[in-house]
């Protein structure tokens, strides 16, 4: 069953904040999938590299997804770099 509604696809790079490496650094990648009766599908890839912005900054905005009631799943790249706040990892 498909949750209908418009969902953000948000990364955090928590070690960025604790002095360690940067998304420059990660080779970090996210891979959008939806699951149906026909088994996998990928519906979207984004690689941090290719995301505007400046590579130190922690929070990635990668894309926003729609979801209808039917399961029509469409995605919106954002690809963006922008200054987040710190959380506390105890």
């Amino acid at each position: 069953t498909f949750v209908p509604g418009a969902y953000r696809v948000w990364v955090y790079n928590v070690t960025g904040d604790l002095g360690g490496p940067s998304f420059e650094m990660s080779d970090a990648v996210v891979t959008v999938v939806t699951m149906g009766a026909s088994g996998m599908n990928q519906i979207g890839r984004f690689e941090v590299a290719d995301a505007a912005g400046m590579q130190n900054i922690t929070l990635w905005h990668v894309c926003d997804l729609d979801v209808t009631a039917g399961g029509v799943v469409t995605v919106t790249p954002i690809q963006l770099l922008v200054p987040g706040g710190t959380i506390n990892i105890t």
